[in-house]
C-alpha cells in the first residue's frame, strides 16, 4: 500500500542524523512516489491523526516518525504537533527524566548514595552487585525499586523484567529452606521436594534481586551466594550436573554494622556499598518536600482535594521519628483518616492540627511555635505532580547546590587552578542566568 511505503520513508528520513533539516514534506514524497501530492498530504495527516508521525506547521507542513525521535531521544513525545521547530528541537534536546530525578533529596542528602547506584547501573553486563545500609524506615526498600526503575528507564533492563524482593529473616534459622528458594531444588533434594523447582534467581533473570535484611543470613547462606557472585552460575538443591548462568543484578539491605554482621569475603564481593542517613539528620526542606509528597500520594488514592494546614506541615517537618520514613508516612495517613471521619461526604478535606496523631503533639508540647494556630493551607489536588508542590525557591537552591558539586570535582580533578576558575566561573554564571 501507498500508505505504508509513505511510512517507510517517513521513518528513514528521521533516522538520519540531520533530521532538523529534511523533514518529510507531501510535495517531495510526491515526486519519489509518483503519487498525487494531494493523496501524499492525506496519508501523512492520517499517520499524524495515529500518532504515528510528528507534525510542524510550517511552510511547507513537514513530518517525522514519532517512534524513531522517542527511541533516539529517550523521551515521550506527548505532543505531536508543532508550531515551530525551535519548539521540537527543544524538547527533543532536554534529558530524559529518570525515575531518580523523582527522589526527595536527590541532590541534596541522597546524592552521593544515587551516585553510586548508577554507577553500578552502568557497569557492563549486569552491574555491580549493591549494599544498602541504613536505619529501619529509612527508605533502603523504596531506593532499591527506584533503583530498578532507574535500570528500566536507561535500558539496562527490559520494561517487563522483574523486581524480586525477599526477606531473609524469614529463613533466619532455616539456611537449607532459604537456599532451596533463591536457588530451587531438583526431585528427591529433600523429603517432600516430589518435583523439580526453580527458584528466585530464576524467577528474577533478566531483572533484579533485592534480598532484604541479609544479615540474617549465617556465613553458610551467605557463602551460598559466592558462586553467582564469581561466575554468574546458580546450581539448584540436589542438581548433580555443573549450575546454570542467570543474568540477576543484585541489590541487599541492611540495618546493621557490616564489619560485625559479614564475612569479608562476602563483603569484597559487593563493590557498591552506599548508607541512607536517618530521617531526622536530613535537611528540613527535604522533610517538608516528604511530606508534601506523602499527602499528594494520599489525595490520589482518595480521589480527593486535601488542603493542609500549614501548622500541621510545620510541626510534621520539624518533629523527630524514630520510625523515620516510615514512620512519617503512617503520621500522614492518620491525619487523613482522622480528616475523612469529620467529612465523609464532602468533595475535600482539611488536614488540622486536631487530625496530627497526639504522640506528635506531645513530643512538641514545649515549642508554641509549632503549635500556634494558622488559617493558611496548600491545596493538594490528585492530579498534581510532587513538582507542583515544591517551590520554584527551592529548586532553584537544589540547583546551585548541584552545580557546586560538580565545581568541587572538577577542582579536585584538576591541577591547572586557573582553568579550574575559568570553568567554575563559567557553570555558576549559566546556572544564575538560565
Amino acid at each position: 500500500m501507498v500508505k505504508d511505503q509513505v511510512a517507510a520513508m517517513l521513518q528513514s528520513v528521521t533516522e538520519r542524523e540531520d533530521w532538523q533539516e529534511h523533514g518529510a514534506t507531501a510535495e517531495d514524497f510526491s515526486q519519489r512516489l509518483g503519487v498525487r501530492r494531494n493523496t501524499i498530504s492525506a496519508y501523512l495527516n492520517d499517520l499524524y491523526k495515529e500518532k504515528v508521525a510528528i507534525k510542524l506547521n510550517s511552510r511547507p507542513v513537514k513530518f517525522w516518525d514519532r517512534a524513531t525521535l522517542e527511541q533516539r531521544y529517550g523521551i515521550v513525545l506527548e505532543n505531536t504537533e508543532f508550531e515551530s521547530q525551535a519548539a521540537l528541537e527543544n524538547i527533543v534536546s532536554q534529558p530524559k527524566r529518570t525515575a531518580f530525578d523523582e527522589v526527595i533529596g536527590g541532590h541534596g542528602s541522597l546524592y552521593t548514595p544515587i551516585e553510586r547506584l548508577k554507577a553500578a547501573a552502568g557497569y557492563p553486563g549486569t552491574g555491580l552487585p549493591v549494599l544498602i545500609t541504613g536505619p529501619t524506615g529509612a527508605g533502603k526498600t523504596y531506593l532499591a525499586q527506584v533503583y530498578y526503575q532507574y535500570c528500566v528507564d536507561k535500558g539496562y533492563l527490559a520494561p517487563e523484567s522483574r523486581f524480586v524482593h525477599l526477606n531473609c529473616a524469614e529463613y533466619a534459622d532455616n539456611p537449607e529452606l532459604l537456599a532451596s528458594n533463591l536457588f530451587g531444588y531438583k526431585k528427591g533434594a529433600f523429603t517432600g521436594a516430589n518435583q523439580d523447582s526453580t527458584g528466585l534467581f530464576d524467577e528474577a533473570d533478566g531483572g533484579m534481586l533485592f534480598l532484604d535484611e541479609i544479615h540474617r543470613l549465617d556465613a553458610k547462606g551467605q557463602e551460598k551466594l559466592f558462586n553467582y557472585l564469581d561466575n554468574g552460575i546458580i546450581t539448584p538443591l540436589g542438581a548433580t550436573k555443573e549450575g546454570h548462568h542467570v543474568q540477576v543484578r543484585l541489590v541487599f539491605a541492611t540495618t546493621e554494622d557490616i564489619q560485625s554482621h559479614f564475612l569479608d569475603t562476602f563483603i569484597r564481593r559487593i563493590p557498591i556499598q552506599i548508607e541512607i542517613p536517618e530521617l531526622n539528620d536530613r535537611p528540613r526542606q527535604e522533610r517538608e518536600n516528604l511530606v508534601k509528597l506523602f499527602y499528594l500520594r494520599q489525595s490520589q488514592k482518595i480521589q480527593r482535594k486535601v488542603l493542609v494546614n500549614t501548622s500541621v506541615l510545620n510541626i510534621l517537618s520539624s518533629s523527630s521519628y524514630l520510625g523515620n520514613v516510615g514512620q512519617l508516612k503512617n503520621t500522614i495517613l492518620i491525619s487523613v483518616a482522622n480528616s475523612l471521619q469529620r467529612a465523609a461526604q464532602s468533595s475535600n478535606i482539611e488536614i488540622l492540627l486536631a487530625d496530627v496523631p497526639k504522640t506528635v503533639i506531645d513530643h512538641n508540647i514545649q515549642d508554641a511555635s509549632l503549635l500556634s494556630f494558622s488559617d493558611q493551607f496548600i491545596s493538594v489536588l490528585p492530579t498534581m505532580k510532587i513538582d507542583d508542590l515544591i517551590s520554584e525557591s527551592q529548586a532553584y537552591t537544589d540547583e546551585i547546590k548541584r552545580v557546586m558539586l560538580k565545581i568541587i570535582q572538577q577542582f579536585q580533578q584538576t591541577a591547572k587552578r586557573n582553568a579550574f576558575i575559568d570553568n567554575a566561573m563559567t557553570k555558576l554564571t549559566n546556572c544564575v542566568t538560565t
